[in-house]
């Protein structure tokens, strides 16, 4: 009789051991994904450094941007990756026809200014920052071949020298550049406006006319070879520009009133 209540007692005690080990693992906080670790109680890991080499390599005659293109203006002077970047824009406006001329016999004609104006399509970076720019004319010992597209680094390698200034320079709040622009002329959106000097306009106006400067394209750009757009590289800046210069909103505007005008137009 002993003998076999100790043998009960020796099989329930192996069957309440059994259902201990069969339903505990090592893993007491879940149950969910025990599968995956390593059947040993620690997990070692290893600690590696790889060291990259890079080249950058400046191609002289690769990329391109054509008129119909969207262009950059500004600057970047704190990228903690890429480091500085800058962009500028060179650039010519011309009369649509030649001969040209201001409506209105030429002692009538009363300057009122002129405007550059820019169709502006978005920015890269920080809006934050204003972009303080300045617009110049391409000075005419560049030489410059209309007939040949330009790689996009052609001022870097072949210097496109900067004339006089055409305008003092003008800090560009990015956050405005949207608002509407509403005169007697147009009402626009999406404009960079830049008001060149009193004494440019004067140029442009009632210096060249129709016997001179604006007697024919090619004798134009012998009198002004082009505007060349910069933005300050060393004013705190963290955007680019992008900027359209096939856009209805791009135009070098000069406002002016004459004999056969009357009121000032444009």
């Amino acid at each position: 009789m002993r003998l076999f209540s100790t043998l009960r007692n020796t099989f329930i005690f192996c069957i309440i051991s059994g259902s201990l080990f069969t339903g505990c693992t090592r893993i007491t906080s879940t149950e969910l994904g025990g599968g995956l670790i390593p059947p040993i109680d620690g997990v070692f890991t290893k600690d590696t450094i790889l060291d990259v080499i890079t080249d950058t390599y400046n191609e002289l005659d690769t990329t391109r941007i054509y008129k119909g293109d969207v262009h950059v203006l500004g600057a970047i002077t704190n990228d903690p990756i890429f480091g500085r970047t800058s962009a500028s824009m060179f650039f010519e406006l011309s009369p649509t026809f030649f001969p040209f001329y201001i409506p209105g016999n030429k002692d009538s004609i009363r300057v009122d200014s002129a405007v550059l104006i820019l169709g502006y399509n978005g920015f890269y970076g920080d809006s934050t920052q204003p972009l303080r720019l300045t617009v110049s004319e391409i000075d005419q010992s560049t030489l410059l071949d209309r007939s040949f597209l330009y790689p996009v680094n052609y001022p870097s390698v072949k210097p496109v020298s900067i004339g006089a200034q055409l305008a003092s320079p003008v800090s560009v709040d990015i956050r405005r550049l949207g608002d509407t622009v509403k005169n007697r002329f147009e009402t626009a959106t999406n404009q960079i406006r830049i008001r060149l000097r009193n004494d440019v306009a004067q140029r442009f106006i009632k210096t060249y006319d129709s016997t001179n400067a604006y007697k024919s394209d090619s004798i134009f750009r012998t009198y002004f070879a082009g505007f060349a757009l910069t933005a300050d590289q060393n004013a705190p800046a963290n955007a680019l520009l992008r900027i359209s210069l096939s856009d209805t909103n791009t135009k070098f505007a000069l406002y002016y009133s004459s004999s056969s005008t009357g009121a000032t137009t444009r």
